[in-house]
């Protein structure tokens, strides 16, 4: 709504300033954010969440919904969709859209879920969901408690995801801290 491409959504940017509400989530670190008008064409980001546009140093909001999708294939299977040991490797991969469909049919999550994904990992960006046909998708628009029940997270997939983020943990604490003691006042200004 406020034409604002985000250009590094990750977990690690991804809060909740109280963890008993989830209503108290918060996105945060917008120092790569650009607004939809501008003209910047770097590359931005980190690897693993980079739409095949954003490599090439383009940008669009369907950039920021790529990122989602890798976000939901990892919380689902546990795994990074686009895995590589060098930057190179990942971005080989994206580029191509090639990811293991195989190991995400074989989690035990809705086939919504799972459809969502598909939707959203596509190459052309023309043809990968927008926001708004996100919002609207039957995954999105289930019964949060049916959800719930249809996508079981193992012991592994959360270790794996732990394992993961440790890599910034004190960054993240910092983040956390922020987030939580932070008002709205005070963003607004910061924003300002």
């Amino acid at each position: 709504e406020n034409k604002i491409i985000h250009r590094d959504l990750k977990p690690g940017n991804i809060l909740f300033s109280n963890e008993d509400n989830y209503e108290s989530l918060k996105l945060i670190d917008f120092g790569l954010s650009i607004n939809e008008s501008g003209k910047d064409n770097l590359r931005v980001g980190s690897p693993a969440y980079m739409s095949p546009e954003l490599i090439k140093g383009q940008f669009c909001f369907e950039s920021d919904v790529w990122a989602i999708g890798v976000i939901l294939f990892m919380i689902t299977t546990g795994k990074q969709p686009f895995y590589g040991k060098t930057k190179n490797e990942i971005f080989n991969k994206v580029k191509i859209c090639c990811y293991n469909n195989e190991l995400l049919n074989q989690t035990n999550c809705s086939n919504e879920l799972k459809d969502l994904i598909t939707k959203i990992l596509v190459l052309d960006k023309t043809k990968r969901l927008t926001v708004a046909q996100c919002l609207e998708h039957p995954f999105m628009q289930g019964n949060l408690e049916e959800s719930s029940k249809s996508c079981l997270i193992s012991d592994g997939i959360i270790n794996s995801l732990r394992e993961f983020n440790q890599k910034n943990i004190l960054q993240k604490e910092i983040l956390y801290l922020m987030a939580k003691i932070t008002s709205v006042n005070e963003i607004s200004n910061l924003k300002k």
